[in-house]
């Protein structure tokens, strides 16, 4: 109880000091709030900037590459020893049209699908004028891609 009574007195005393010293207590609340106000500042700042300096980025690629800013682009490239077999691109494509934009959370205002196989040889249908033609080295092959 006694502990309870000093701690009243002493904020008692506290009070009336402040009372007393009106203005020195109004420019420390000032000097805290503008102290706050600067500490608080700095982070805003910064995020501002990053903000702005991503948005630049995204605008001039996405005027560089003919997409729409915040587009996305999902890409596999299969390899020889590794490829993509019709069931794994028809699940995948299932996937991103139905579930992709519900799973990130953002709107789907338009999708497009772009696929292509390796280069692959075109070849002269008769084997004989291909060897005939590689012997004398002259190119009688193209490289083609179906997509």
């Amino acid at each position: 109880m006694r502990s309870l009574l000093n701690l009243l007195g002493l904020v008692g005393i506290a009070a009336r000091r402040q009372r007393s010293y009106a203005g020195f207590a109004l420019a420390r609340i000032a000097g805290f709030a503008a102290a706050v106000a600067l500490v608080v500042s700095i982070p805003m700042y910064s995020d501002a900037v990053s903000y702005r300096v991503l948005e630049a980025e995204i605008h001039s690629g996405s005027q560089s590459s003919n997409r729409p800013p915040y587009a996305f682009l999902f890409s596999r490239t299969a390899e020889i020893s590794n490829p993509i077999d019709p069931a794994q691109y028809d699940r995948a494509d299932r996937y991103f049209e139905r579930s992709a934009a519900r799973d990130l959370g953002l709107p789907s205002d338009i999708f497009v699908r772009y696929a292509a196989t390796d280069t692959v040889r075109l070849l002269y249908p008769d084997s004989r004028a291909a060897e005939g033609a590689a012997g004398t080295g002259e190119e009688a092959l193209k490289w083609v891609s179906l997509g």
